[in-house]
């Protein structure tokens, strides 16, 4: 009897141990049929992407680029971030700790922050690089004041640029202030601009045209910007000086010897119907950029990532077709792409473009 009963606790034991890897073998299972967050072989890596506020193209695209990334990389969970701003994003990083650095991509209209110019004068960081492009910004003149043509015209009146301590609004003033003498500038949103140039209480405003192709043929702006080159009869395309930009930038150790916007004229019609003439703008690229120690062959993967499912930014925003490895590899001043990135470059035979020669 006693020999049945310890046959029976085998048995039981036994069947126990079936149970339990049957169990296993059904949780496995189970889980096959969810993404593997840490698969190929890899640790896991978090990105916290910083973009721009909500609505704006820069938010969407890092929308769009933590989706893709989390449905090609298995081994990446990205998560995309609103912000304030460029500027904001700079300060940030700037103050951050190492391991946020190297989980985070930031968006930025260029480096003041590694160059120690604008609002980081005196304080020069050489941490960041840039990551990628992935638009360019006209800031663009338009006047609704009948007659008002050219910037020697604007003395005495009003200017409407960028609130806020935007990097862009010393060199736009030192533009202006070199052919017109007495001229007020406001610091303004966005919409009020618009308005007070339609009123004539201000008299030209720069709007921001984004474009949506890499041949440049091709450029949209916000509602604000659609609304008011449609309602305004009298707006005039008003052309920045190029001569005054190189002037500008040839000052030794001057605040704009390595700006990153530089005057580059867009066809005409490129931006609106009455555009009959090339227009000069002052570009700017909209790039990612990251900490210097950020992991080499993430970004390069990253990249790759961007470039193989560049189609996809269209799903997200119209302005998305103007991604291309090309145009990823756009750089202002200086050309200090970081390592994963020029990697990326040389392996789909893309040489980077500096900002000024893709029109002149």
């Amino acid at each position: 009897m006693k020999r049945v009963k310890a046959i029976s606790g085998q048995v039981v034991v036994a069947l126990l141990f079936v149970f339990m890897l049957t169990a296993m073998d059904w949780s496995n299972a189970a889980c096959g049929s969810q993404p593997q967050r840490a698969g190929e072989g890899r640790e896991l890596y978090e990105l916290d992407i910083y973009t721009n506020q909500n609505g704006t193209y820069t938010y969407i695209v890092g929308i769009a680029l933590a989706e893709i990334l989390n449905a090609n990389l298995s081994w990446i969970r990205a998560v995309s971030v609103e912000s304030m701003s460029a500027s904001s994003n700079e300060h940030m990083m700037y103050d951050a700790d190492d391991h946020m650095r190297r989980h985070t991509m930031y968006f930025a209209n260029g480096d003041a922050a590694w160059r120690g110019t604008g609002t980081f004068a005196g304080r020069q960081s050489r941490r960041s690089k840039i990551g990628f492009n992935f638009g360019l910004v006209a800031n663009a003149m338009l006047g609704g004041v009948p007659n008002v043509t050219r910037l020697e015209e604007f003395a005495g009146r009003a200017v409407a640029i960028r609130a806020g301590n935007a990097d862009i609004n010393p060199y736009l003033i030192a533009l202006i202030e070199s052919k017109a003498q007495n001229v007020r500038f406001d610091r303004i949103d966005f919409n009020s601009a618009v308005e007070g140039t339609l009123s004539g209480s201000i008299g030209a405003w720069f709007g921001s045209f984004f474009s949506r192709a890499a041949d440049l043929r091709e450029w949209g702006g916000n509602p604000a910007t659609v609304e008011f080159l449609s309602r305004a009869r009298n707006v005039h395309f008003i052309d920045l000086p190029l001569d005054v930009d190189r002037q500008l930038r040839a000052i030794p150790g001057g605040p704009f010897e390595d700006f990153y916007c530089v005057v580059v004229p867009i066809p005409a019609g490129a931006v609106d119907p009455r555009q009959t003439m090339p227009w000069y703008v002052a570009l700017t690229n909209t790039i990612f950029m990251v900490d210097q120690d950020f992991p080499e062959d993430t970004l390069f993967e990253i990249l790759r990532t961007v470039g193989e499912n560049q189609a996809k930014f269209v799903d997200f925003h119209p302005q998305g077709a103007f991604i291309t490895p090309a145009t990823m590899a756009i750089h202002t001043f200086p050309p200090e792409f970081h390592p994963g990135s020029i990697r990326y470059f040389n392996s789909v035979g893309v040489r980077p473009t500096f900002l000024g020669d893709l029109t002149r």
